[in-house]
């Protein structure tokens, strides 16, 4: 995976600390819950995620994975959006590519660790004009997900993200 990157401030100044690791700098602690906020373990039971990112007004990618009980493959759909003009792609990973998706997510992107929402602060940085995003993991059960998103401030696995999700675009 390379270097460990805290995924609450971006530093890269990371020690491993028994099975999580720690910030040298903002001095947190990640990389130790992987579960709901009820109390599951979050690999097992998500079975969806939706991903969007807007980039400009008229410019955005949407995506959406699947699982289905019982189904031996995953659907996922890739829509893209940009001047007018859409543009959609859809197939299917094995439950393994899926389980990998997964795993990557919580344990190499730290996702569990996230903010739950990004927004500008005071501190004298521009945020980026127009750039909103969404990640949705959906989980077992009706109507249950977690939910990560910014408005003008990205996370700092976002990159990351992006890179693992594109593999899935045929365009």
């Amino acid at each position: 995976m390379g270097e460990v990157m805290c995924p609450h401030c971006g530093s890269k100044e990371t020690v491993k600390n028994g099975e999580s690791y720690q910030c040298k700098d903002c001095d947190r602690v990640f990389g130790r819950d992987h579960e709901t906020d009820d109390g599951l373990n979050l690999e097992e039971v998500m079975t969806g995620l939706r991903f969007s990112y807007e980039q400009s007004e008229d410019r955005s990618i949407h995506m959406r994975f699947a699982e289905e009980e019982n189904v031996p493959d995953v659907v996922y759909e890739f829509y893209t959006a940009e001047n007018g003009k859409i543009s959609k792609e859809a197939d299917v990973i094995s439950l393994k590519e899926w389980n990998e998706l997964k795993h990557m997510l919580i344990y190499n992107l730290f996702v569990c660790d996230w903010d739950r929402q990004y927004f500008p602060v005071n501190d004298g940085s521009e945020p980026l004009i127009g750039q909103r995003w969404r990640l949705d993991l959906i989980l077992q059960g009706e109507d249950q997900e977690i939910s990560y998103r910014g408005d003008g401030v990205l996370p700092p696995y976002f990159r990351q993200l992006t890179a693992l999700l594109k593999k899935y675009a045929k365009s």
